[in-house]
Order: structure tokens, then sequence, then C-alpha cells
């Protein structure tokens, strides 16, 4: 089985989520000692859609509430191509890209912009569901699954913690979810300044001995060492390439895994399932099998071609989450085992 104990995942916590959204979990939580087969979905794309003339839009208002706030700036995240990313790289990206900040102005303020995505999104919270609806197939496979002994259910995914949530519990698909496992957007960003800064301030204060240091991860670079150009003082953000949005989003998967085990149970197999390139790619670079599907925006042959260039050899690609069955077969699941009554 994959081993995730070593690594140090949230070590650039983008800010301290007061949970504005609790699951309300009716399958079988984490429990020790068990084996099991961890499988994390992605949200967008993947379990639900964006339908009608304003779909998603509560999230999507939420980007451009932070922008305005926080900068004074009208823009939206559809001003960048933002497939796979996560919620605090994307409001870099569009704030980089399109306005045309600096990457360092607009990193040292990333705190107030997540701080002002879930200011938006709190008085909203029961209309977070509007304008998606849950993608054909989806809610049969959930309730296949987080109905096993031997699998644990959760998310792995780029929105906020409390607008994930949001979304699942207006769809009913909140029960379906180990809360206790997972990863969100709001777990971690490689350009978050304020926790780099806070860190480094931290160790001058207090330094580390090898009794008490916990090992980075090597497969998931911090700000620095994603930079195309050196580094501007401590906390500063470097030069930064957005394609790389991936990364952060391996990190989610690598604390996915570290979580469940962290719960006392023993992963022997993990399968990320995700509609993107990025998905793809996070999944082979956090230790788990990639199940991409053609829910989104990708082909069939696109993200057949991503799995082809990370070498995710058990990883494949499926049309869609309809048929249960089939995709419980894909994951190496007997359909027939169900959690004793």
């Amino acid at each position: 089985p994959p081993n995730h104990s070593s690594l140090s995942i949230a070590n650039n916590l983008v800010l301290e989520v007061a949970p504005v959204f609790a699951f309300v979990h009716t399958s079988p939580m984490a429990a020790p000692g068990r084996r099991v087969t961890l499988v994390s979905f992605d949200v967008d794309g993947t379990l639900v859609r964006g339908t009608g003339a304003t779909p998603n839009h509560i999230h999507r208002g939420a980007f451009s509430y932070a922008f305005n706030k926080v900068f004074g700036v009208r823009a939206s995240k559809k001003e960048v191509k933002h497939a796979g990313g996560t919620d605090p790289l994307i409001l870099l990206q569009v704030l980089v890209d399109h306005v045309g900040l600096p990457l360092a102005t607009a990193a040292e303020r990333l705190d107030d912009l997540t701080a002002a995505m879930l200011e938006y999104v709190e008085p909203k919270s029961t209309a977070l569901a509007d304008g998606l609806e849950v993608l054909p197939g989806v809610r049969d496979l959930l309730d296949a699954l987080s109905g096993r002994e031997d699998v644990v259910v959760c998310l792995v995914t780029g929105n906020l913690q409390p607008i994930a949530v949001g979304k699942m519990q207006g769809l009913g698909l909140d029960g379906f979810f180990d809360p206790s496992v997972g990863a969100f957007g709001s777990d971690y960003c490689c350009l978050n300044t304020t926790a780099t800064a806070a860190r480094a301030a931290a160790a001058v204060a207090t330094p580390a001995t090898p009794a008490t240091t916990t090992p980075a991860s090597p497969a998931a670079p911090n700000a620095s060492e994603t930079a195309k150009g050196g580094g501007q003082g401590v906390g500063a953000a470097p030069a930064f390439d957005f394609r790389d949005m991936w990364r952060d989003r391996a990190e989610l998967v690598r604390l996915a895994a570290l979580r469940a085990e962290e719960k006392g149970c023993v992963v022997d197999r993990f399968f990320h399932i995700g509609d993107t390139p990025s998905d793809v790619r996070a999944a082979r670079d956090g230790g788990a099998t990639a199940v991409a599907v053609c829910t989104g925006k990708f082909s069939a042959a696109e993200l057949g071609d991503v799995l082809a260039e990370v070498d995710n050899t058990k990883g494949l690609v499926l049309e869609n989450l309809v048929h249960t069955a089939a995709v419980l077969k894909t994951l190496g699941l007997d359909q027939k085992t169900t959690k004793s009554q």
C-alpha cells in the first residue's frame, strides 16, 4: 500500500476555515484498523455540472466579490483557463494574468481574498447548489461506495471547503462522504506567502530539531521550488507558472490519504476520480490511481494523452459514471460486498 505517513502536507494553509457548513454524515466513518480502498472525487465536472442561465453562480460570484473588495477591480474567474485549478491559485491567476498585478502583491493578500469569498458565500449558504445539478449515475455510485465497510469515500477538490460542502448539502450528496478525510483548496496553497513568512518566523524563534522535524514531501514543491525566477525575500512570492496548478491538487491528494491513515485506516488502494488533466497529473504525483471521466470539458483522447504522458499505467478513462457495476469493477470492488446492517 502507498505510504503517506512521512509527508508534511498542509504547511501552507490558506486560512483557518471556520466551518460555515458541516457534513451530515451517514456512511461508514474511517475506523481505526480498517483496510480500505480510498476513493476521492473532484466536485465540479465530476460529481456536478453547471446548469441553467447562471451556472454555479454563487461560487463564481464569490471570486468577483473578492477581487472587488480586496483590490477594487472588476474581474471574474472566466478571464483565465482554470480547469483543475484550486480556488486560491485561480484568484492569483486572474489578478496576475488578467488584471496585471505583480504576483507578490496579489499573493500577500491571499488570506484576505479567500476570506472575502467566504464572506460572500455565507449568507447564501443554502443556495450554493443553485445553477448546479448532479451528474447522471453519481448518486447511485456514491450510494454503492459509501455503503461498504471496505471503502472510504471523500472529496479532493480545489473548492474552498465551505463552498464544496455547501454544494454537496444543497444537492443532497453530503451524507456520502467521510468528513474526517478528504482535502480542499483551503487546505493548501504553495503561494500563500503569509503562511510561508509565519513558518520562517517560527523557525527562527524555535529552531527545529531532528527529532521533531517532519520531512517535506519531495514530490510537492513549495513556492520557491516552483519558481521560474529567484525569490524576493522571506514570504515573497516568486515567479510562478500557473500551468503547474496541478501540483497543489497533488498535495490535496496526499493530504486525503494522510488523513485516512491518521484515523487508523490502512489504505490498500487509492483512486482519485476527476475530469481534468490536472486531476490525472495530481493523482499520479500524489500516489493515487487516476480515473478520468469525460463529464467535463475534456475528451477521452485528451485525458488519455495525459495518462500516457505521466505514465499512470493503471489509470484509465471512463465516459461517465452512469454504470455503477462497471465503475465498481474498475475500482476492483465486488458489487455484492456491503456493510453489515
